[in-house]
């Protein structure tokens, strides 16, 4: 049984230094965007009133998904289906792979206040080091530790154009937004492609489908890249 994890570790490291052109390289695609909620088979994420983590991301990113395809005909891939489990760099190897225009990570948190908060988050170890302009040669393997500075501007950019939406005065009388904010976010390891995290607090964990909207909303810029 060791073996054949190791063995998956392996492959799945491959994939991911691999040469990011993958099968969906075509310049006349729809955009595509990949969601991974949170949580897996044996990871619940955070408790939250009367639910867990894993159960209110995966609603909210199917709802989001079909949000987004219906209205902008891009291609939305989610990392999971319910109960599936998920090992590690598997997101980033899949993503890397089908060489995805946008990751996205959905959390979820018990709020302690009743006004719910979106925070936004990107990854980021050394702001210095990730953040001087470079160019990489088109086959120079990218390591787990430095896949994010690949896009990181853009990434930012992406960052600023879904604050320009979230910070609307009508969705700033529903929700409060704080971002977009640099961490070392695992959840976003070894993904080349442009990603943030969105962190979402609530208070009722029903509420969840009142974040459909504003999300939608501020992808419709990706229309543009």
């Amino acid at each position: 049984m060791k073996l054949v994890v190791h063995f998956l570790l392996w492959c799945i490291i491959l994939c991911l230094c691999s040469p990011m052109q993958g099968l969906f390289n075509n310049p006349t695609r729809p955009k595509i965007i990949m969601i991974n909620p949170a949580g897996d088979a044996k990871h619940t994420g955070r408790k939250l009133t009367n639910n867990y983590e894993r159960a209110i991301a995966m609603k909210l990113a199917d709802s989001l998904a079909k949000a987004v395809e219906n209205r902008y005909g891009m291609k939305v891939l989610i990392t999971r289906a319910p109960g599936d489990e998920l090992i590690h760099l598997q997101n980033a190897s899949f993503a890397n792979r089908v060489n995805v225009d946008f990751f996205i990570n959905i959390n979820i948190y018990k709020e302690d206040h009743e006004k719910p908060r979106l925070y936004l988050f990107h990854r980021m170890l050394d702001p210095l080091a990730d953040l001087a302009r470079r160019t990489y040669p088109l086959l120079e393997l990218a390591s787990v530790n430095t896949a994010h500075m690949r896009n990181i501007h853009k990434t930012k950019s992406f960052g600023e154009r879904i604050k320009m939406v979230m910070t609307q005065q009508d969705y700033q009388n529903l929700f409060d937004f704080s971002g977009v904010h640099g961490l070392p976010i695992k959840p976003l390891e070894g993904i080349v492609a442009p990603a943030v995290l969105f962190d979402i607090g609530l208070n009722d964990e029903e509420r969840w489908p009142m974040f459909v909207e504003p999300i939608t909303a501020s992808l419709k810029f990706l229309l543009d890249y």
